[in-house]
This record gives C-alpha cells, sequence and structure tokens, in this order.
C-alpha cells in the first residue's frame, strides 16, 4: 500500500515517503469508569462523532483480563465484548468502542501524524463528554508496518538496523526470523517495544516483514486525562525516533524511490 506523493508517513513528521509501509495505526485508551455504563452511551457518541464518522455497526472482539493467580502466575481470562464500531464512509478509519474503552484506527491513505492526531482529539473528547471518565487505566500508540525487500534471500544489515546475531557457527541459511526489544522512558513510566518478524510468503522476489511499534505507559495512572495531547505528542516523537533508527538509508530510498522496497 503506498500513500500520496508529498502525505506525511504516520512515522514520521519530517520524511516524506512516497511509498510508506505503514498498513495502520492505533490509538487505544481505557478508562478507570466514571458514570455507570449505559447502553443509551453508543446512541449518545454516535449523535456527537457522525459528522465524520457516519457507519455504524456492532462487532463482537475478544478480550484478555489478566489477574493473579498462584504464586509467581498470572491467571488470563478471554470475555467477548459487544463492541460498536463506527466509521468513516471511506472505511479508512473507524472508532471502536465498548465499556470504558475507545479505540482510534486509521488504514491508507493516510492523513498524516496531525491528521490522525485531529481525529483521535475529536473521538476522545466525544467519548469524555457522554462517559465522563475519572481517569485513565491505559494509553497506547501502536504502529504496524509492512516491509517487503528484494528476494529472495537478502542480507538484514543491508536494509535494517534491528536484526537478530547470527553468530559464524551457525546457518547462514535461515528464515522465520524474530527479534524484540522493551525499552523504558520518562524515568520507567513509559514503554516502547519494537518486533520485527518475518511474514508468510508466497512471493519468490520480495521478503515480507513485518516491524511493530507500540508505545503504551506502564504508569496510565500519573497521566491526567487532560494531559493525554502532551503524551500522544511525546509518543509519536518516541515512534518515529525508533522507526527512523530501526531501518537503513538502503531501505528508506526504497520507500521514496516508487517501487516497493
Amino acid at each position: 500500500m503506498s500513500m500520496p506523493r508529498g502525505v506525511e508517513s504516520l512515522n514520521g513528521a519530517e520524511n516524506l515517503y512516497e511509498n510508506a509501509p505503514l498498513v495502520e495505526v492505533v490509538c487505544e485508551f481505557r478508562f478507570l469508569p466514571g458514570e455507570s455504563w449505559d447502553v443509551t452511551f453508543f446512541g449518545l457518541l454516535y449523535e456527537k462523532v457522525k459528522s465524520t464518522y457516519e457507519i455504524r455497526e456492532k462487532v463482537t472482539q475478544i478480550q484478555s483480563e489478566s489477574s493473579p493467580g498462584l504464586p509467581g502466575t498470572v491467571s488470563m481470562q478471554f470475555v467477548a465484548q459487544e463492541t460498536l464500531r463506527i466509521s468513516r464512509p471511506d472505511r479508512t478509519s473507524f472508532i471502536d468502542v465498548s465499556p470504558n474503552m475507545l479505540s482510534v484506527h486509521h488504514v491508507p491513505p493516510y492523513p498524516g501524524w496531525a491528521g490522525f492526531l485531529h481525529l483521535v482529539k475529536f473521538a476522545l473528547g466525544a467519548y469524555r463528554d457522554i462517559a465522563k471518565p475519572q481517569g485513565l487505566a491505559r494509553v497506547r500508540l501502536h504502529c504496524i508496518n509492512n516491509i517487503r525487500i528484494p528476494g529472495p534471500s537478502a542480507e538484514l544489515s543491508d536494509y535494517f538496523e534491528f536484526y537478530p546475531f547470527v553468530g559464524p557457527r551457525l546457518p547462514k541459511d535461515y528464515f522465520n526470523v524474530i527479534c524484540g526489544m522493551n525499552a523504558t522512558f520518562e524515568k520507567g513510566r513509559d514503554l516502547f517495544r519494537i518486533t520485527l518478524r518475518t511474514l508468510p510468503n508466497n512471493d519468490d522476489f520480495r521478503l515480507p516483514f513485518l516491524l511493530d511499534l507500540d508505545y503504551l505507559a506502564q504508569e496510565p495512572s500519573s497521566i491526567e486525562l487532560v494531559d493525554l495531547p502532551g503524551w500522544l505528542e511525546l509518543a509519536h516523537t518516541r515512534m518515529r525516533d525508533g522507526f527512523e533508527g530501526a531501518i537503513t538509508d538502503r531501505l528508506r530510498n526504497t520507500f521514496n524511490s516508487g517501487n516497493e522496497a
């Protein structure tokens, strides 16, 4: 998927990529309850956002919940959650809403970071007006990049600054690569996670990789709701720097060449 010439990638404000690899960006919020959740909230929220998001439908999502189990263990439960999805007519962006949860999604073509942030603020403001949450339980910015480099084989170091080290005594003809790293920022308040892995492939001429970037607050209760725009700008800066730091100029040039990497 490509983006229009001259439109910024959500990964970076100053980097104009003709063929940005970003396939989806998600901004997710979970809230500490305010007023008791009422099914009428769905309709009230729709009325507030329908000038931009017109198509509404119900979807069922599986959500995970963790709780302490036996000493040293965590118990995971998976529950089906009915969610209201409100989409733009062209389906490039949609909002998911369920009790104490809001997420804003965008797929290509992109409006750039400023345009996406505007949509997030719009949806967040509508949600706060209706549900009146007391605070944050989770906030997360997530970018998914699908990168295709010339195949059928390649030196990862030619295209990435982030890849697994393979020692001289290990086979060089390897596949199914995956590597990941976590780093903290803001004195441990925030967590940045980056993952690179191969994707299933039936193309003998391209090697597909997923470069997944996550930035979330480990201490969300320390962030006031009114301060969320500033946190999102910080998260975007960290994501941009992480993306640019993980790729080489050779790969970067392919995003501007008019051809897939």
